[in-house]
């Protein structure tokens, strides 16, 4: 009966110890760049990517195009007049507009969110160590499960040996263990929404916060009109025609949630989710994208000022597209 207790309570700290030690070396390759990254030395679509995921971005390019005439926005509709694009999320926007050079502004930003001009934006900012490797999007979560089934199984190992009464003191072994393995479970635990580096978490946070980049000005921001966007979301938008557009874009896209009608969305979900699934925000459906940032606002394109958040839409349209629908760092240093 001895070596039956025995054996139980070495596999309880075995269940405590193993899982939890894991845990760390994930969080520390989570730190990020140890070099300075300025917001002026990326593009600004790669700043809205950082700030607010896949449906920043495609904000942001359609302010950017109706900032200096090249399309315009009416009854939620859009309308190319100049069809000239300067980036790949722009070539994006027109060719989903198709023959006639428009489509409803709803569409178009569900189309963008989950076009594959928005995976190199995600992999520049890998690379640049202010996102977590998709890997590593995937192993840290999971090994964060299996350290709380860890928890639980050596607890109940423990706590089955001190009601049986053998060896009942060797039985506060693991469970004072689950102790500090809960402390660093706090810790180390992965990002909730937009999966940020320390470095990238940081460089968010600076981005809207620190002159000139904070700026609500079009006149005065380093990237003008579509810079607010980039940095804070429509809602800041000084023109209201286009803020009411964007919207009554995401009001539709909720309405179209409720009203259960998500085929189209989970096709289109399903068609691209080999190249989006490290794309942060892609398989959002409607008018709401995950959000990132700083502030934790409504993630609802035009409902806050500054975006932001750290938590998933539940708009997303399946379980392991909204894996990848980031937010803010949650685990500290």
């Amino acid at each position: 009966m001895t070596l039956v207790v025995v054996a139980a309570l070495c596999a309880a700290l075995l269940c405590i110890l193993i899982p939890t030690a894991r845990l760390m070396p994930l969080r520390r390759q989570a730190r990020g760049s140890s070099w300075s990254v300025r917001p002026e030395d990326l593009d600004l679509a790669v700043v809205a990517y950082l700030r607010g995921g896949a449906g920043r971005v495609a904000d942001t390019a359609v302010t950017a195009m109706h900032a200096d005439g090249r399309l315009t926005v009416s009854g939620g509709r859009v309308q190319v007049v100049e069809p000239v694009a300067h980036n790949a999320v722009e070539r994006a926007l027109l060719k989903h507009c198709g023959s006639d050079w428009s489509n409803t502004l709803r569409t178009l930003r569900t189309k963008l969110r989950q076009d594959d001009a928005m995976a190199p934006l995600d992999t520049t900012l890998v690379k640049l160590g202010l996102l977590l490797p998709p890997q590593l999007r995937r192993r840290w979560p999971r090994a964060v499960k299996v350290q709380l089934a860890g928890l639980i199984a050596g607890t109940a190992l423990a706590l089955a040996v001190l009601v049986q009464g053998d060896l009942w003191a060797w039985a506060l072994v693991p469970l004072l263990a689950a102790v500090p393995a809960l402390v660093i479970r706090h810790h180390c635990r992965p990002p909730a929404g937009i999966p940020y580096t320390d470095a990238g978490a940081a460089l968010a946070r600076s981005i809207g916060t620190d002159d000139p980049w904070s700026r609500k000005n079009a006149e005065t921001h380093p990237a003008g009109e579509a810079g607010i966007v980039a940095v804070h979301g429509t809602g800041v938008l000084p023109g209201k025609d286009l803020r009411k557009a964007f919207e009554q874009a995401a009001q539709r896209g909720r309405n179209r949630r409720r009203s259960g009608s998500s085929s189209s969305s989970s096709s289109s979900s399903s068609s691209s989710s080999s190249s989006s699934l490290a794309v942060v925000g892609a398989s959002c459906d409607g008018g709401t994208f995950c959000g990132g940032g700083d502030s934790g606002g409504s993630s609802d394109s035009g409902s806050s000022s500054d975006s932001g958040g750290s938590s998933c839409s539940s708009s997303c349209s399946s379980s392991s597209s909204c894996s990848s629908c980031g937010g803010g760092s949650s685990c500290s240093s």
